[in-house]
């Protein structure tokens, strides 16, 4: 890898430093703003109880009964709640702050990957693309399980890279790495285990381009075997479900996650879809509208690229490029062809995000690279970087003016968030009910104080009401007393099933981002009969 570009007053180092510490330096400024979201109780009760299972000599079997969160290793989770006892600060504050640093080691790591496949500057550029995505942004401040996962999965990426240059006689314990970071991403989804096949595609080519002798293959079929036994061990740490049965429930645990028993209906184009039961525009329909333009565009070319020389698809002169690709590739193909069940966008897809703006990068430098043979005009070179600046300004504009949403974006050439109000979700996780319930607080008071409810779980809301508020549950988790004011990102959150019956009131206040409301805060004069039949069986998404 080359050092300091020499007299150059950019190089790809100090980008890449100026684009991390900038995002580090916005997350700690915003970090107290977040809110929690949906699911961050139950992830956060799952960290304590897999812990129990250690403390209590394991006898302590509660992690088993978590709701289906049992299917998942618990690695993270017990890692978050563990550092949250030892710090003196609030739980959820640390766990943002946890997971905001994971998500600044995915810069470093896509820099990383970038630079091993190709140059400094693709890396350089991929972490810059990726920073400035607000969809993998906003998740930094608060999603624990499909951020780490994402990754995890570049480091993986890069740990293999690294391997296959390692002659085809090193000794097993390089993979010891590799394979370390692999249990740790299989203990967070084991639903992971999917890009073994380009790790064993990658090895096998490796082999084949350069040996094809049996010695050499034993030796692969050896550290492939200590790469996934060590993996699986890994796995099994923080995941006590599965260490009862420590073969056969983690391939349960596989075979489900491909249909993931949970129906969960969600507004898409304006109509709602069964998670069981998605259309094959799905996942293309919220990549087109939710990608920043700049990497659509460098994505594009790269995919024009490849159809003009399908040979370098198959790179077989280059084992870890091939790794990479079919990495990026399989699981998209095995996720649409399966019919596998999503929900809440593209974030179940959210490891391939990394790939994709390596792939933009890549491609982008390469044309750069062919306008410099071509000699042309310095004022199209300037007229193309000023470009790409402006393409990078436009996503992280819409990320200033949606915090602490960022999550919720949706590109220009899409129309926006304006275009996507009342037809997509927008603030699924439902973070913007701390911003109501502190406008209520500041806003509101009458004598003998305000009885607030939420369409939310109540994790969400009921940790941040003090005085003269008092929380009184939700529609869907049960009702304590009727509200006098009434929180919704949408009201078919109140209730089981779309579309909810709306209660009799008035609209006092929103919260709005891009001209669109986001979260409402409703006087309520009658909540409906219906909503008062919760039997407080409303679960989160996983």
């Amino acid at each position: 890898m080359r050092g300091w570009s020499e007299g150059a007053w950019l190089s790809p180092r100090r980008l890449v430093l100026l684009v991390t510490g900038s995002a580090a330096l916005y997350m700690v400024l915003t970090l107290r703003a977040r809110g929690i979201y949906w699911d961050e109780h139950f992830q956060s009760d799952y960290g304590r109880h897999v812990l129990l299972w250690f403390t209590s000599g394991f006898t302590d079997r509660s992690s088993m009964e978590q709701g289906n969160l049992f299917l998942y290793g618990g690695l993270v989770e017990a890692a978050l709640e563990l550092t949250a006892r030892v710090l003196p600060f609030d739980r959820y504050l640390v766990r943002h702050a946890l997971v905001a640093a994971t998500a600044l080691m995915g810069l470093f790591g896509v820099y990383r990957l970038g630079s091993e496949l190709k140059s400094e500057w693709t890396g350089a550029l991929a972490t810059v693309f990726l920073a400035a995505s607000p969809r993998f942004f906003g998740h930094a401040f608060f999603n624990s399980k499909d951020l780490p996962f994402a990754v995890l999965y570049v480091w993986v990426l890069v740990l293999l890279v690294r391997d296959l240059r390692r002659p085809l006689g090193a000794p097993l314990r390089g993979a010891v790495p590799l394979a370390l970071v692999l249990g740790m991403l299989l203990g967070v989804r084991v639903g992971g285990a999917i890009i073994c096949a380009p790790i064993f595609i990658a090895y096998a080519v490796r082999w084949w381009s350069a040996s094809r002798s049996w010695a050499h293959l034993v030796r692969l079929a050896a550290r492939f075997s200590v790469l996934l036994t060590v993996a699986w061990a890994v796995m099994l740490v923080a995941w006590p479900w599965a260490q009862t049965r420590p073969i056969i429930r983690p391939l349960a645990a596989l075979l489900a996650s491909g249909r993931f028993p949970w129906p969960h209906e969600e507004l898409y184009k304006g109509r709602w879809v069964s998670s069981l039961e998605l259309p094959l525009d799905y996942l293309p329909t919220w990549f087109l509208r939710t990608t920043p333009e700049v990497v659509l565009l460098g994505l594009a070319i790269f995919v024009v690229s490849i159809l003009l020389r399908p040979s370098r698809l198959l790179a077989l002169g280059r084992p870890e490029l091939l790794g990479v690709t079919l990495a990026g590739v399989l699981p998209l193909a095995y996720v649409i062809a399966s019919r596998a069940a999503l929900y809440d966008g593209p974030r179940h897809v959210m490891f391939l995000q990394p790939l994709i703006a390596l792939a933009a990068s890549s491609a982008m430098l390469t044309l750069v690279g062919l306008l410099r043979e071509k000699e042309v005009p310095k004022g199209m070179a300037g007229a193309a970087l000023l470009a790409v600046v402006i393409g990078v300004a436009l996503p992280i504009g819409s990320m200033v003016t949606l915090r602490p949403l960022e999550y919720v974006y949706f590109n220009h050439v899409s129309g926006g968030l304006p275009a996507a109000e009342g037809r997509f979700e927008l603030d699924y996780w439902g973070l913007s009910y701390r911003m109501g319930v502190e406008w209520l607080q500041e806003n509101l008071s009458r004598p003998g104080g305000v009885r607030l409810a939420a369409c939310s779980y109540p994790g969400v809301t009921e940790p941040f009401v003090s005085e003269p508020v008092r929380f009184v549950g939700t529609p869907r988790f049960g009702l304590d007393y009727d509200p006098d004011y009434l929180l919704y990102t949408a009201l078919h959150d109140c209730v089981e099933h779309p579309p909810a019956e709306a209660p009799d009131g008035r609209v006092v206040h929103t919260i709005e981002r891009q001209g669109v409301t986001v979260l409402t805060v409703f006087a309520v004069d009658r909540i409906p009969d219906s909503w008062m039949e919760a039997d407080g069986t409303g679960e989160g998404r996983r």
